[in-house]
């Protein structure tokens, strides 16, 4: 039996790897602690069977803060941004709630790349 030579159409690279959305069917907020790191929200997506997560770094510094003010913004609009993973907790229940979110595979895990909302 001979083989011809092919190349490979498949994803190679993770950059060539598509999202894909789901839809939320639940939403869950936790406090995570891990030692020796600031305190992060736990935001946990039911897509049907599927759960995705991410964290949501209020206490931290740089760019984890940055990211968590945006991801905020987007839930929140005008609602200042926590200092804290509390104060966040306090004021869940003034937020947005998505309707999906667009996933991509990073490594083992999955990625959230971006949320839909009503």
């Amino acid at each position: 039996m001979k083989v011809a030579p092919q190349a490979a159409s498949n994803a190679l690279l993770s950059t060539q790897i598509q999202a894909a959305w789901c839809d939320v069917t639940g939403i869950t907020y936790a406090r995570h602690d891990k030692p020796g790191k600031p305190a992060s929200l736990r935001v946990t997506y039911e897509c049907g069977l599927a759960r995705h997560s991410e964290w949501v770094c209020f206490e931290h510094t740089g760019f984890p803060r940055d990211k968590a003010v945006g991801w905020w913004r987007r839930r929140a609009g005008n609602l200042p941004p926590p200092a804290t993973v509390d104060a966040a907790l306090e004021q869940l229940d003034q937020l947005r709630q998505p309707i999906a979110i667009q996933v991509r595979p990073a490594g083992q895990y999955t990625e959230i790349a971006a949320a839909r909302f009503v």
